[in-house]
């Protein structure tokens, strides 16, 4: 995976703050919660932290989900405070209030990113524009870091918008080669980390956690809305034909986009079960993947911990992410 940092040099500051960690958190995909787990630990080891704010698209979740899996948190614990993303729903003037209701973490050094931080693929202004635009101010006063995968360049725009982020950022975290290579480009202050999952998924290891709780033989299956083709039913019938004798279960990465799919699937294959890991915690979906006997997937998310546990995989689709990160 390449040389690992400690990070021990990113300090920002020398003295106490209160921060703000902007993404996607609280919506109900696995990955993206996994990776909360990640951030902020490596956010408390290496910042000296007062209070860290975390935006949530659904702020109880968020809070039930951090005291199920106390046991993934180092030290943060009573210096986190959960705040919604949409507080107010009022119609017509919401985006005003939530300008306003922003405007009190305007003085906050922030952190973006999660998986992805600068993503060439998505069209304007979700490109990541938008947050430039919406945090203009704390760009210019470099009072940000960045982490995640960068993509390579496509577009005109991107360009512009790496030469005005990458540079200001106080430090950047790149989770695999290429973004690495891309972001020291602009900001000698970029370090390479391996995968953000893997202080998870080594500490669930490590911590002996796993449990004969999920009645092998099984495989797991995954389809998303990208993948959702006559050619992936064929691979997964396919793949499923290699494994007559095993258990099949449907893994929603993201509950919201992914459940849908378990119905299409169960007529193709009809004996498949669905698993809610949202009913689960995160030692529990683990340890699912750590006693299959493999799977196949539509998203990176879930072809990482195959790969980290050494279990046999397969991948629907490749796109530049998974080419990067699985090789």
């Amino acid at each position: 995976m390449g040389v690992v940092f400690t990070l021990l040099h990113f300090s920002a500051y020398t003295f106490l703050m209160d921060a703000f960690l902007k993404w996607f958190y609280g919506y109900k995909n696995f990955w993206d919660e996994m990776l909360f787990f990640w951030l902020v630990n490596r956010i408390e080891n290496n910042y000296d932290i007062s209070k860290l704010i975390v935006e949530a698209g659904d702020q109880i979740r968020l809070e039930d989900r951090i005291k199920d899996n106390k046991n993934y948190l180092w030290s943060i614990l009573d210096k986190l405070e959960i705040v919604p993303i949409n507080p107010y729903k009022i119609k017509h003037i919401s985006h005003a209030l939530n300008l306003l209701w922003r405007w009190k973490y305007r003085k906050l050094f922030k952190f973006f990113g999660w998986w992805e931080v600068l993503d060439d693929s998505r069209n304007f202004p979700h490109d990541w524009w938008n947050i430039a635009l919406l945090y203009n101010k704390t760009m210019r006063k470099k009072k940000f870091a960045l982490l995640g995968w960068i993509s390579t360049i496509k577009k005109n725009r991107t360009k512009n918008l790496y030469n005005f982020v990458i540079p200001r950022a106080k430090n950047v975290i790149c989770r695999e080669k290429v973004s690495y290579h891309i972001a020291k480009k602009y900001n000698h202050e970029s370090v390479l980390y391996e995968d953000f999952s893997l202080d998870i998924l080594n500490k669930f290891i490590e911590a002996k956690q796993t449990r004969d709780t999920w009645f092998a033989p099984y495989i797991l299956i995954n389809l998303t809305p990208r993948s959702d083709n006559p050619d992936s039913i064929i691979k997964i019938q396919n793949f499923c034909d290699d494994y007559p004798k095993h258990k099949k279960i449907f893994f929603p990465c993201d509950i919201n986009d992914d459940s849908q799919y378990f119905v299409e699937l169960k007529k193709h294959v009809p004996e498949i079960e669905l698993y809610n890991w949202t009913k689960h915690s995160l030692s529990e979906t683990l340890d699912l993947f750590n006693n299959s006997d493999g799977g196949i997937w539509a998203r990176l998310h879930f072809l990482y911990p195959l790969k980290v546990f050494k279990k046999n995989y397969q991948a629907l689709a490749f796109e530049e992410k998974i080419e990067k990160m699985l090789g």
